[in-house]
Order: C-alpha cells, then structure tokens, then sequence
C-alpha cells in the first residue's frame, strides 16, 4: 500500500495547482441583477457582477452587451429603450461609453489608458430600459435575459431578485426560468417568492461561457397598460422610420409615372380604320416585305427581282431546272432605292447572273445589300 500513497503524494501537488489554476482563471465570480418593474412598464435594472482578472481579457475592464433590436412576428423592426444611469467598480465611479453593436448596444466600463489590476473586482451597472413585457390574449410577462449570453468566460454564480409593481400580488404571478446558451430550456434554476414580496430566481450550476440565466414572470391581464393604439403606431413608425420612408419614396414615384404616363403617355384614341388598295408610294415589295418582317430574307430578295423584271430591267430565264437573271437595261431609274443598291451587287461587272450555289457569294451580298 505504500507505494501507492507514494504515488499518490507525488500527483497530488499536480492536482493542488490544477485547482488553483482553475480558480485563478479569468472569469465572472457572481452576477447578480436587482430588476424593479414600474407602474408604466418601464424597468430599472442594477447589476452587480462580481469579476477575477488576470490581465488576460479584463485589461482595462469590461463590457456588456444588451440587444435593444428585435423583430416582431410579421416582421417589423421592434426597437426598446436603453438609458445608462450609471457605472462603479468597487464602489467608485468608473468611465463608461455607450456604442451601437450588432442588434443593440454595449456598454463599456473602464478607461482604455488604465489597467485593471489583477485580481476580484465589482462592478456595479444601472440603467432603464422600457418596451419590455410581452401583453398577450391571456396573460402578460416578463421574460428578461438576466446575464445576457456573450460572456467570454464562465460565470460561477448567478442570480436576480425581481420587484414587481404592488398593483400584482404575489399569488397571481407564474414563476419560470432557463439556463444555458441562446434557445436552450435548460431549466436548471431555483425561483421563490419572498416574504417581502420580492421574487428571487439563481441558477443552480456555474455557467460556461455564452451561457446564461433567463427568468420568466407571467401574471394575469389588466394589472399593469399595455401601451395605447396612438402609442403603438408611434413606436411603429419611429422603429421603422427608414423602410416607411423608402415605401413611401416607392409610392410617390409610381404615383408620378402614372400621373405622365395619364398625360402624356396614353395611346391615342383609334380612329377609323381606312383600307388602302395600293402599296405606299415609294415602297418596292421587298420594302413592304421588310417592314413585316423586320428584316430583308429571301423571300424579300425574290419579291425584288420579280419587281425589277416588271419594271423592265431585267430579264428571268428558267434553263435546266434553274433559274438565270439577263440586265436588258443599264438604266436603273425605274427602280426604287432598295433594288437599285441590290442590282449594282448583282450586275456588277457582268449582265446575266446563274442563280446557283456557284455564285453563292454574289447572291448573299446582293440579299445582303
């Protein structure tokens, strides 16, 4: 046996300084948040987060990060309040800014020129927030992310102690609660009422980082306003300011098209339709065949020689199942402007015209023409 507890002796330094190691580590000793829910909704918040550091992540303080963005379930842009009243760190002031991130707002505490000193400090943030509770068909709540879940390392405690209005009583309220990361239902939480009339909610294991605690609180309807219509469609357009205004800008350019296209862009009326009987002066067939078909084929090039032979200038013989053009006149006055450019490729340098494969080349340059 006694080896044994050699060996034994040997690994337990190794084990000693695992544990100390492990609760040297940078991370959030306790977070505790004291929630106050006002007759008008309105809620004010203090946390007191309790924190280790090593100068690893925690050199010049911390921050925390409080989604102030949402989406409604149609859709629509749902924007709550967020006013930072203020910031402590072991019960003295500590600067502190407010910045726009992601879908909300982080708030950081601490100055960028000084340095935390290693070790366990508290912070101390209180701030409001409004547009909170859910009012729905047959209760409302309260369901309040009490650590938020973008922590970069654990949290060992955490806990809230929620005061709700004297309007509800304590027995009409429905306590529950999650623990773990975004969307889980974990429930690994204790909640109680207290004799004070004050509601207390902690997580019964330490949470890892991106962990958190969330806590819910239901009560029936009437007891606190939801907000009024006119307060409804104010929030509606102020938290969607940017996509009315491009509905609208959309809208109004559509009314303005419309408004031209009524004024000037409509068709004439159709007056009475008048049957003409002879081709429009000036037009040879194969033009009339152009503008059917919106390009010269063969059939307009056939249409122009027929024409041409009409008119008297050339001459069409059929010899040995093909056909052969004879130019029995150099004048082409007669002819219009389209088949005057045709015959020029077609009679040039020569006055008859085999149409065959042969002369491929010179048929498709006078179509072509």
């Amino acid at each position: 046996m006694r080896p044994i507890f050699r060996i034994l002796g040997m690994f337990a330094p190794l084990f000693l300084l695992g544990s100390t190691m492990h609760a040297q580590s940078e991370r959030i000793r306790d977070f505790h948040s004291d929630i106050h829910l006002l007759d008008d909704g309105t809620l004010i918040v203090k946390e007191t987060i309790t924190v280790f550091s090593t100068g690893n992540q925690i050199r010049h303080g911390i921050y925390r990060e409080f989604p102030t963005r949402y989406k409604d379930r149609l859709g629509n842009n749902y924007v709550v309040g967020f006013h930072l009243s203020g910031a402590l760190r072991d019960e003295q002031p500590e600067p502190s800014r407010v910045e726009d991130y992601s879908n909300g707002k982080r708030i950081y505490l601490g100055d960028k020129n000084i340095f935390v000193p290693t070790g366990e400090h508290t912070y101390e943030l209180s701030y409001t927030t409004n547009r909170q509770l859910g009012f729905f068909k047959d209760h409302d709540e309260l369901l309040w992310n009490v650590t938020g879940n973008g922590w970069g390392f654990p949290i060992d405690h955490a806990s809230a102690t929620v005061s709700l209005p004297f309007a509800i009583a304590q027995s009409e309220v429905s306590l529950d609660g999650f623990t773990g990361p975004q969307g889980s239902y974990e429930k690994n939480l204790r909640s109680t009422a207290q004799p004070d009339g004050q509601f207390e909610f902690e997580a019964l294991r330490p949470l890892r980082a991106k962990e958190g605690l969330s806590i819910v609180l239901s009560w029936k309807k009437g007891l606190i306003a939801p907000p009024t219509t006119r307060e409804t469609l104010d929030y509606f357009f102020t938290d969607n300011r940017d996509a009315l205004v491009m509905v609208a800008g959309l809208l109004l350019l559509l009314i303005y098209y419309a408004i031209v296209w009524s004024a000037v862009g409509r068709d004439p009326a159709r007056g009475v339709i008048m049957p003409l009987y002879e081709p429009p002066a000036n037009l040879s067939p194969a033009a009339m065949r152009y503008l059917i078909r919106m390009g010269f084929d063969n059939k307009a090039f056939a249409a122009a020689i027929l024409d041409m032979a009409a008119r008297g200038y050339l001459r069409i013989r059929l010899q040995a199942g093909s056909y052969t053009l004879y130019r029995t006149k150099s004048d082409n006055r007669a002819l219009s402007a389209d088949e005057k450019q045709a015959a020029s490729v077609l009679f040039d340098g020569r006055d008859q015209l085999w149409l065959h494969n042969e002369n491929h080349t010179v048929i498709s340059a006078g179509i072509s023409a």
